[in-house]
Formats: structure tokens, sequence, C-alpha cells
């Protein structure tokens, strides 16, 4: 049995529910204040992670539709690659 939480603030769902997720995709819009605060306590004080999730860039500023980026960071198993334990990147361009 799985679940499937999607919400565009991390401090919308309970703490015990987020610490219980063993696969996490975040994207743009996350990277002040309080929601911050929260991703930085699911994610770890790992300064290079969160900074590079910081300089995600908002996929609507773009000049055009067909220049849009859509910028995720991961956690959990979700590349072989992600034994390290550190969060994946991935991008997605229309």
């Amino acid at each position: 049995m799985g679940w499937l939480f999607i919400s565009q603030t991390l401090s919308s769902l309970h703490p015990e529910i987020l610490q219980q997720l063993r696969i996490c995709f975040f994207g743009f819009g996350l990277g002040l204040g309080q929601e911050f605060q929260a991703l930085r306590q699911l994610v770890g004080s790992s300064g290079t992670a969160l900074d590079l999730y910081q300089l995600f860039r908002d996929p609507h500023s773009a000049f055009d539709v067909a220049s849009r980026q859509y910028s995720f960071m991961t956690i959990g198993p979700v590349s072989p690659l992600s034994f390290s334990g550190s969060p994946l990147f991935l991008m997605r361009k229309l």
C-alpha cells in the first residue's frame, strides 16, 4: 500500500507524515522562510544541496513557454545512484 501527498507548502503537512515518506520530490518555491526551514529539516543541513535548490528558477519567469525549465530535488531511493543519501536533482524542459 502506498500514499501520495501533494502540497504547495511543507508546513501544511504534519511533521510525522513528512518523516514517514520514503521518496520526496521538491519543485521550485520552497526556498524562503518557514518553507525553507522545513526543507532543511527534511533534507538535512547539507549546504551544497540546499544551495543548489535555491538556484532553481521560477518556470514562469521564462520568456516563452518553450524555454521553461522545471527543476526538482528528490530525496529517497529514486535512483540506483541514491545510495549515498544525498539528494538527486532533475530538470525537465518543455
